[in-house]
Order: C-alpha cells, then sequence, then structure tokens
C-alpha cells in the first residue's frame, strides 16, 4: 500500500487465488475489495484506525467478493516509514482462510449439536483419556463429577461410580462388573444396559474409531422398559384371557346341552303319550326332570349374566342393614337338599351378639350360596362344609366358608379366582357348573369394598374367607 492506503503492488499469486489479476486491485484501498455489507462493522472500523494510525496489524479477517466466490481473507502488514520518519505505506500478506473458517463453523455447530442432545456423548482418546463430554453426561455423573476433566482415565471414571453407588446391578459383583464394563467399551459394539441409582434404566453403546478413540453415546430407555414391559403383560393378560374364554365357551357348551336335551327329551316323551295314559307317575317324574334341568340352565345363565353386569360396571348396590344371623339361616335352608343329596354334613358358627351388617342383602345371599354351592360339590360324601361367622375391630365382618373337599393346588389358585378361569379343561372336567361361583363372589364382595381370601391344599380341602370392612359394621 501507498501512503494513501492504495494497493500499488501484489505477488502474481493473488490470481490464484481470488481470479483477478494483480494489476485489478492497484489503486484500490482496503475498503473497495471488501464486501460492502460488512464494511460498517465493528472490526473493520477498527481495522481503519490501525490504518489511520499507521500501526502494525496481525490476522485482521474480511469477506470480499471474487469470481471465486465469497472468500474470507486473513491479512497480516507493517508500515513502512522512510529515513526522516515519514509514512510510505504498507507491506503485507494476505491468504484465503475460507476453508479453515468453514471447517471451524461447522465444528462449532457439531459440538453445539453434540453438547445439547438428549443423548450422553464422551469421547475418549486411544489413551482411554477423556476428551470431550456433553452436557447431559455430566448431568447424570454429577455424583462423581471430579472424574469429568479432561484426561481423565475410562477405567478411573467407572470406578468412582462403583464407589458412589452408581451401578445398581454391580452392586455386590463390582470386580466381575467392571471387566464386563472395560471388555465392551474396549472392543465391542454391543449395547450395556445398566440401572442407575435413581433407578433409571440407561442403554450404552462405545463405538471404536479408525484412530483408536471411543466415543460412547447413551441413552435413557426408563420409560422404554416400562412400555415393553407393559405391552408383554398386556398380551400375557389378553391371551390369558382368551385361553379361559375358548376354555369357558368348550364347557358351556356341554354345560347348555345337557340341561336342553334334557328338557326336549322329556318333553317329547310326555307330549307323545309314549307310556299310555296310565303312566302319569311317569310323567311326574320326566317333569321333574325338566324343572330339574331348567333350573340349572337358568343357573348357568344368571351367572353369566352377573359376571358380565359386574364386569361393565353397571352393577349397583341395594345396601340396607340385615342380621347376618337370618341371612346365614336362609342360606343354609336353600342348600341343605343338595348338600343331603351329596351326604355332606354342613355345620354353622355364628355367635348371638353380633351387630348389623350393612350390605346388599341379595347379594350377600349370592356370595354365600356360590360358597356353599361350591363347597358342596367338591366335597366326597361323608365330607363336611362350615359356614362361621365373626366380627373384629381390626377386620370388620368375616364371614369363613370351610370344606374337607377335594382342594386346588397353590398355583391354580388365581386361576379359580379369574372370570372363565376354570381349572379343569373341557375333556377332563369331573364336576359340573360354569366356573363363575368365585369369580362372581369376589367381584360381589369388592363391591362393597370388601376382600376374598381363598386357602386351599389338594385332598385336604378349601377356606374362603369374606372380609367386609368395619365401617359396614351398623
Amino acid at each position: 500500500m501507498d501512503a494513501n492506503l492504495r494497493f500499488i503492488n501484489f505477488s502474481a499469486s493473488v490470481q490464484k487465488i481470488t481470479g483477478l489479476k494483480p494489476e485489478w486491485h492497484y489503486g484500490k484501498t482496503r475498503q473497495d475489495i471488501g464486501a460492502p455489507e460488512t464494511i460498517d462493522s465493528a472490526s473493520w472500523q477498527e481495522h481503519l484506525e490501525i490504518l489511520r494510525l499507521h500501526k502494525p496489524f496481525e490476522d485482521f479477517r474480511f469477506l470480499r467478493r471474487s469470481p471465486n466466490g465469497d472468500q474470507t481473507m486473513s491479512t497480516s502488514g507493517k508500515p513502512v516509514f522512510g529515513q526522516n520518519g515519514e509514512f510510505k505505506g504498507y507491506r503485507g500478506i494476505a491468504k484465503d482462510i475460507s476453508a479453515e473458517v468453514k471447517a471451524n463453523t461447522q465444528l462449532s455447530q457439531l459440538k453445539s449439536a453434540i453438547e445439547n442432545q438428549a443423548e450422553t456423548f464422551s469421547l475418549w482418546d486411544s489413551d482411554d483419556r477423556l476428551v470431550f463430554a456433553n452436557r447431559q453426561f455430566r448431568e447424570i455423573n454429577q455424583l462423581f463429577s471430579e472424574t469429568l476433566e479432561i484426561g481423565t482415565k475410562f477405567e478411573d471414571h467407572i470406578r468412582a461410580g462403583l464407589a458412589v453407588g452408581a451401578y445398581l446391578d454391580a452392586i455386590g459383583n463390582e470386580d466381575a462388573w467392571l471387566a464386563e464394563r472395560l471388555r465392551l467399551h474396549h472392543g465391542s459394539e454391543e449395547g450395556f444396559e445398566i440401572q442407575r441409582q435413581d433407578g433409571r434404566r440407561i442403554l450404552i453403546r462405545d463405538q471404536r474409531l479408525p484412530d483408536g478413540s471411543t466415543a460412547t453415546v447413551s441413552v435413557d430407555v426408563t420409560q422404554l422398559a416400562k412400555t415393553e414391559e407393559a405391552l408383554r403383560t398386556a398380551l400375557d393378560d389378553a391371551e390369558t384371557a382368551n385361553r379361559s374364554k375358548s376354555e369357558f365357551l368348550a364347557n358351556m357348551s356341554h354345560e347348555l346341552r345337557t340341561p336342553l336335551n334334557a328338557i326336549i327329551g322329556f318333553s317329547e316323551i310326555i307330549r307323545s303319550g309314549l307310556f299310555g295314559p296310565d303312566e302319569r307317575v311317569k310323567d311326574q317324574e320326566y317333569a321333574n326332570d325338566i324343572y330339574d334341568s331348567g333350573q340349572l340352565l337358568l343357573n348357568l345363565i344368571n351367572d353369566i349374566l352377573d359376571i358380565s353386569k359386574v364386569e361393565l360396571g353397571t352393577d349397583e348396590l341395594d345396601e340396607v342393614g340385615i342380621k347376618a344371623t337370618d341371612l346365614v339361616n336362609s342360606v343354609v335352608v336353600l342348600v341343605r337338599e343338595r348338600a343331603h343329596k351329596a351326604r355332606v354334613k354342613i355345620q354353622t358358627g355364628i355367635p348371638d351378639d353380633l351387630p348389623m351388617l350393612f350390605v346388599d342383602e341379595r347379594k350377600l345371599k349370592q356370595i354365600l350360596i356360590n360358597l356353599m354351592s361350591n363347597s358342596i360339590k367338591f366335597t366326597p360324601a361323608g365330607g363336611s362344609v362350615d359356614l362361621r361367622v365373626w366380627r373384629d375391630a381390626e377386620n370388620g365382618f368375616l364371614f369363613e366358608v370351610t370344606d374337607t373337599g377335594i382342594g386346588i393346588e397353590a398355583r391354580d389358585i388365581a386361576k379359580a379366582l379369574q372370570p372363565f378361569g376354570q381349572i379343569d379343561s373341557a375333556l377332563n372336567r369331573k364336576h359340573a357348573g360354569t366356573g363363575l361361583g368365585l369369580p362372581l363372589a369376589k367381584n360381589l364382595t369388592e363391591m362393597h369394598g370388601g376382600t376374598l381370601e381363598l386357602q386351599s391344599k389338594p385332598d385336604v380341602g378349601t377356606t374362603v374367607t369374606i372380609k367386609f370392612p368395619a365401617e359396614r359394621t351398623v
């Protein structure tokens, strides 16, 4: 530059860099070749002031337009003075740093993206020392933040986490856990799932890079694990319910056909007068058989309708104060004939001083009839069924039905309490019925805020306890 800060000479390389011959620049100032929209920036004003004061400058960066496109230039210069100290101009150099600036910009954007991503990210060099860690990595490891300094060894970082119990999976098995973690970090790309001290499930992947460094990325999969578990449970429940209902329908096809066939068969005999006008006794027997079959069919249908209403939430309680003694006596009357035919003894135990109970009388009667009928059905001849009632301050009002029947395997108790969850299959069932008695009793009890508990042992017997909350005592 001359004393007026105009260019008077350029080396030939300027044409290679900018696409413009040296002569094109002569007579122009720095501002003339800079991008016009940048000239008013603070850095330009500072540079112009340096030039005005004839001071040296280094690495002044500016944007210029040229046939080769927009370029970021870096220039440095020193003032030249004559023998008498007069200012003669500048000598300097300039270079195109566009590629460097672009790379630095991209690197800055990449670091910003990594710093703010939801996943944790850390980079370890070929000596396994920490090079970079993003915000999420620092937050999740804040309990041992002293290992987040650049240059920390990976193994030291993991050992610090073990020391404060950060990895729940490792507690009690620290050495083996550490060995497996280092193996995966040093040479495997397998996912490594851990549970942190706060209960979160974290999936970690280590990626070995060509220069020997390792990038470690981890993702919080806690919610995903919960969702998968919920889906598995829902699927298992759906499959169990489907199997149960299929078994129920197979059983019901038999249960419904048996009384229907009897009704149709005996009705046909009576209608056709097969045994003649003098066989009134036979007709009476067949009429009784028709009645019994009709009652059985009605009970089957009632059980199905009752359990359906409870499941749909359309059933309601009609609550009144009742005497437990009167209710139990009426239940015993209803099941006595059935017990007599099965040669099963019925016993009751009811204190005289029981207070009244506030319940839906019809539903409680249905509960006890179902339980007593079940016990009678599954108790061999010569056995007994006991119905006891009592009350205490802690458990409230309790009804207990105990039998000396065939019992239930412990593994089958949960199934027996599920709607349609009959234990015997359609091929090997030995006892008639829908299998809805226990589930219906359980649901009707829970409608009152109570609980049903079942204890049983094969070839010993079964005890079912119904508990009504203390506030239902009048």
